[in-house]
Parts: structure tokens; C-alpha cells; sequence
């Protein structure tokens, strides 16, 4: 029947495979040891003792041992010890002639890994990058995949799942050599912005998605303003785009101000062979300063206008003189165009009805006579 066993420390009963008797000093397959007529001590600092070991006493029945401090009273011939390192084992002087043995078992080999390789976890609290390979007293550990990752810029790992289907944290029984996985789902990060920031809005929001995803990205511009195009992960003035995430992105929408450009009342009076003023207002979003350029497309034969100032820098309103020459003998209606535009800007156009005198009407004789009744 076999003897029983005695454990150190609360640990949890081990099953020793692939053991070896080994003696304790020095340490030799297969020797026994006997304990000199003074107290001797061993250690795993002294004798160089791997992590998971044991002695075993085969001496006399009730043969005393002190463990780390404390007395194998009935410590029977036959029964075993497991110890942990740092372990120090003293024994009774007045029980020389016992004999012992060190029996040692091979550490286990644990390999953890990651997808994506590089990933950070924790092993009974000591931090660890995978891929790695950790050597185990048999026996329960704890292992966590719950703890912040090191990813590139725009890049995140969030926890999935471990190859045993255990959760983040959580504890494992090691006994045998073993390859535990740990399972993380990548995110990319996407930075939508507007410039400038009056100019409009970007939809979606910044923020994050998985890889793969087809995101439709579109513009509302402000009041008083156009947008003008995408750049950084997309281009052009077409909206919405779709941007499919296969890494970190960024996307700027431009937008610029706008204007609108206006007559007092859409009407003007122009004698032929004469010039005449006319007053152009344009009004763009506050806070903006723009710059417009005039010009009068598409006049009638014959017509002329200029425009002072020809250019106009201005932020909320602003105006100018329009002057529009008539060539003599024609009379009658025109309309006529102003037309003020932004350099790589937008342009924006206004009709302006012109009605031409080529005539005067004078009452003649210049006075009338007056009959009395």
C-alpha cells in the first residue's frame, strides 16, 4: 500500500510524471544519501533544485524533517514531499542513518500565442508579448488577454476569445506541454474633418471599424458655403464616396465661401450713346474674407461695362459700380449680365434689366396758351 502524501505550503496535490530520483547533495540518479550525525540543510538555492521537486525519506519509520520551518512529525519512511522553489529542508541530528532522495520532475513547456502575433498578456500576474514560451509547475495558473494592447497609430486590438474558449482572464490546469492561443479582432480607426470647420459637416463622425467595411462617407455644406472636395483617403467633389477600411484613414472635406451677388431692384436706365452706374451687392457668410472678380459676359453689340472696383475684398458684403455704356441709336430693352466670381471658386451670375432711351419727349411750344372761359 502505498505511503501517504504530505504537501508543503497548501499546494494542490500533483501528479509527478516522467520523475527521477535524483539526491539532494550531490545531485545523482538513482543514489541515496544518508544524513550526517549533524542537522543538515538543503535548499533549492544551495543545491541547485529545479522548480517542481520532492524529497522522499527511506530511513527509519517516524524519522523527523523540518520543511521551511516546520516539523514532519510523523514523517513516514516512504512518503513524499512536494516543494516549491526556495524550499529548505532540515533534518533531526538525532535521526542520523536516515536516508533521503530528491525526486525532481521536468517543468512543463506552455507556448502562448496570438493573432495578431505581438500581442501582450499576462501569465499569474507577470507580463509576457507572444509569441512565448513559459516553463509550469503543474498545477492551476491564471492567464489574461483582458489587458490594454500596444497597436500601431489607428490600429486596435480588442479581445475575442482563447483557443481553450476560456474568457479574457481565467484559470488554466497544466499538466502537460500545451499551445494556448489568444484570439483578438482588429479595428482601424477613421478621422473625418471639415475645413475649415464652419464650412460644413462630414458624415460619419470619426471612429472606428473592422476591416473590410464599406463606409459611405458624404458633406452638408453651411449656409454661405460650397464644398469643394475630398482629400486624404479620398479625392474628387463627388459625395457620398465610399471608403472601404483596410488600414487607418483620414479624410478632410474642403469647403469654400459663397456668395450671392444682386441689383437693388434687377432694373436700370441707360440713355443710347451714355453711360449709366449701376450698384452690384454681393454677401458671403461672416467671418469669412473672400475676394470676387467682376466681369459682364455676354453683352449686347455695341455695349460696354466696366466695373470699380473691378476686384472686391470683403468679409459679409460688399459692393460695386457697375457701368454700362449704350451705343447711340439703340433704343429699346437689353438685359444685361454681372457676373462676379472667386478664383478656383465659385461663380455667381445676376440679370439686370436695362431699358434704352434713344428718344426725349419735350412738350413744344414749351408753354401752352392759356384761354380764359
Amino acid at each position: 500500500m502505498a505511503a501517504p502524501t504530505q504537501h508543503l505550503m497548501n499546494l494542490t496535490r500533483r501528479t509527478l510524471s516522467a520523475a527521477a530520483l535524483l539526491t539532494l547533495a550531490p545531485l545523482c540518479h538513482a543514489q541515496d544519501v544518508q544524513l550526517p550525525a549533524q542537522t543538515t540543510t538543503w535548499s533549492s538555492g544551495t543545491n541547485t533544485i529545479s522548480a517542481t521537486n520532492s524529497i522522499t525519506a527511506s530511513g527509519p519509520a517516524n524519522a523527523p524533517l523540518t520543511i521551511n520551518g516546520t516539523a514532519q512529525i510523523t514523517f513516514i519512511a516512504g512518503a513524499q514531499i512536494n516543494l516549491e522553489p526556495g524550499f529548505t529542508a532540515t533534518a533531526d541530528p538525532a535521526n542520523t542513518g536516515t536516508t533521503f532522495h530528491a525526486l525532481i520532475t521536468p517543468p512543463v513547456p506552455i507556448t502562448f500565442q496570438s493573432n495578431p502575433s505581438g500581442c501582450s498578456i499576462q501569465v499569474d500576474g507577470a507580463a509576457y508579448t507572444t509569441p512565448v514560451t513559459i516553463q509550469f509547475l503543474p498545477g492551476t495558473h491564471i492567464v489574461d488577454a483582458s489587458i490594454a494592447q500596444s497597436a500601431p497609430s489607428g490600429t486596435r486590438y480588442n479581445f475575442l476569445s482563447w483557443s481553450d474558449n476560456g474568457t479574457a482572464a481565467h484559470t488554466v490546469i497544466v499538466s502537460t506541454a500545451a499551445t494556448l492561443a489568444a484570439n483578438f479582432t482588429t479595428q482601424y480607426y477613421l478621422t473625418t474633418a471639415a475645413s475649415p470647420p464652419a464650412g460644413g459637416t462630414v458624415v460619419p463622425p470619426s471612429g472606428w471599424y473592422n476591416p473590410g467595411a464599406a463606409v459611405a462617407i458624404g458633406v452638408t455644406p453651411n449656409n454661405g458655403y460650397l464644398f469643394s472636395g475630398f482629400s486624404g483617403s479620398l479625392s474628387g467633389a463627388t459625395t457620398p464616396q465610399s471608403l472601404t477600411m483596410t488600414a487607418p484613414a483620414s479624410v478632410t472635406a474642403a469647403f469654400l465661401p459663397d456668395f450671392t451677388i444682386s441689383t437693388a431692384t434687377g432694373m436700370a436706365t441707360v440713355p443710347a450713346g451714355s453711360t449709366s452706374p449701376i450698384a452690384v451687392n454681393v454677401t458671403g457668410p461672416a467671418g469669412s474674407p473672400m475676394t470676387v472678380a467682376f466681369d459682364a459676359p455676354g453683352l449686347p453689340a455695341g455695349f460696354t461695362a466696366s466695373f470699380s472696383p473691378a476686384s472686391l475684398t470683403f468679409t459679409g458684403s460688399g459692393s460695386t459700380t457697375m457701368s454700362v455704356t449704350a451705343p447711340a441709336g439703340s433704343g429699346g430693352y437689353r438685359i444685361v449680365s454681372a457676373r462676379g466670381a472667386v478664383v478656383s471658386g465659385p461663380s455667381h451670375s445676376t440679370g439686370i434689366n436695362l431699358a434704352v432711351q434713344d428718344f426725349i419727349v419735350t412738350p413744344s411750344p414749351a408753354t401752352l396758351p392759356t384761354t380764359r372761359m
